[in-house]
């Protein structure tokens, strides 16, 4: 009986050692798969700085066309200060009405082309800064969604880590206990026998184990 006890109790150890094997295989295959999912987290993120420094080049490149935009606007703006000028001597001198005629028709083209000019420009500045916002955008959903998906698979992973850890946890605790069990009654066996072989045979002593006084027959 006890040598059926010791295979048994054996054979729950190397059960015990091949289910705590096959957990830690589990164990180091996930945390394989959170490195390569934090390997990939952090080249999105060089991805994504990528991308800003190229957003930020782009905004340099619009800050630099709107300087020339000003000082074409400061030129345009000296332009028809020298015209108005001109004209303030024309009329101070004078000119003959065919004169003043030319002089007007000039004017008006001139202000013709440079609201066209000013136009153009204003709508060139206003289609860049919505392109530039519409990627911006962009850019920060696309990076926010990315960066969400990735934290919840990562907490989910760590949750179902946990999980297996405290079942794994429970199931030890349960097979130590089962254990112990079977330690103490292998102790209380030996500690029977050893009281059964170390008591003098007698035809006056009662068997032992007997429910009742007398009742049992002597061996």
């Amino acid at each position: 009986m006890l040598s059926l006890l010791n295979r048994r109790q054996e054979e729950r150890i190397r059960e015990q050692e091949e289910r705590l094997h096959e957990q830690e295989e589990r164990l180091s295959g996930q945390e394989e798969r959170i490195r390569e999912q934090e390997e990939r987290i952090r080249e999105q993120e060089e991805r994504i700085r990528e991308q800003e420094e190229k957003l930020h080049e782009q905004e340099e490149r619009l800050s630099g066309q709107e300087e020339r935009i000003c000082e074409q606007e400061e030129r345009i703006h000296e332009q028809e200060k020298r015209i108005h000028e001109q004209e303030e001597r024309i009329w101070e001198q004078e000119w003959l009405p065919d004169q003043q005629r030319l002089l007007e028709e000039v004017k008006k083209l001139l202000e013709q082309e440079r609201w066209e000019e000013e136009e153009e420009k204003l709508l060139e500045h206003e289609r860049l800064l919505h392109q530039v916002e519409k990627l911006l955008e962009e850019e920060r959903l696309q990076g926010q969604d990315e960066r969400l998906r990735e934290q919840e698979r990562l907490l989910e992973q760590e949750r179902l880590r946990e999980q297996d850890q405290r079942l794994w946890e429970q199931e030890t605790l349960r097979e130590l206990e089962r254990l112990r069990e079977l330690e103490r009654m292998l102790e209380l066996g030996w500690e029977a026998l050893y009281e059964q072989q170390a008591e003098p045979h007698s035809s006056f002593e009662e068997p032992v184990g007997c429910p009742t006084w007398g009742a049992c027959p002597l061996p």
